[in-house]
Formats: C-alpha cells, sequence, structure tokens
C-alpha cells in the first residue's frame, strides 16, 4: 500500500511542478503586459490560469490526504526535494506578483474611447 502511495505523491508533486512552472510563467507575462497597458490580452490569461489554480488546489488536496500514510522514515528523498521546489517556485510567483501590484499602483486604466472600449495606461 505504501509504495503505491508514494507512487501517487510522486505523480501529484510532479504534477504540481508542471503546473507552478506554468503559473510562473503566466505571472512573467502577465507582467510584461502589464508593462506594455494591453489590458484585452490581460484578461485572455485569467480562464487558463482559472483553471491551472482550480486544478492545483485539487492536487494539493489529494496530497494532503495521502501525506499522513506516508511515514517519515519511508519516504524517499525526491518528495521532499519536490516539496521544496515546489516552495521555491511559489516564492518566486510571489515576487512577480509583488512587481505587478506595484506596477499597478503606480498606473490607473482610464478610457480612452467609450465608444470603442479603449483603455490607456496613464501614471497616477
Amino acid at each position: 500500500m505504501e509504495h503505491n502511495t508514494i507512487r501517487l505523491l510522486r505523480q501529484i508533486l510532479d504534477r504540481e511542478l508542471v503546473l507552478h512552472r506554468e503559473l510562473l510563467a503566466m505571472a512573467r507575462l502577465r507582467h510584461i503586459l502589464l508593462c506594455q497597458g494591453r489590458i484585452d490580452d490581460l484578461r485572455a490569461l485569467y480562464p487558463a490560469e482559472a483553471r491551472k489554480v482550480a486544478e492545483l488546489r485539487h492536487l494539493e488536496e489529494m496530497r494532503g490526504t495521502l501525506a499522513p500514510q506516508i511515514h517519515d522514515r519511508v519516504a524517499p528523498p525526491d518528495l521532499a526535494e519536490a516539496t521544496r521546489r515546489i516552495g521555491a517556485l511559489i516564492r518566486r510567483i510571489g515576487a512577480v506578483e509583488r512587481a505587478s501590484w506595484a506596477l499597478l499602483a503606480r498606473h490607473a486604466v482610464r478610457v480612452a474611447s467609450a465608444d470603442r472600449g479603449l483603455a490607456v495606461w496613464t501614471p497616477v
């Protein structure tokens, strides 16, 4: 039973790593789009990002259910390494998100043309 649980945990952690990498890439892209003022392109990112976050939450829930079934003496070191790598990715995503929020705090979106739905970045 523990062998199957460990294999499933590895699969979950591998998928979580992939999702975190993809979310980091999306966060970086979002920051670039913010810098360029490309609001419509930003909106296009949200559905894909929401799907990835939902999948990630589901995987985290599964991992939380399985992890207590593994005893520390039996868990392979690669599981702990994957967890550390996920933590590092989360910190990197957080840094990009903070930079994006700082950019948002310095700019505002104003309507340049209401009939065409055109938005323009302006410094605050």
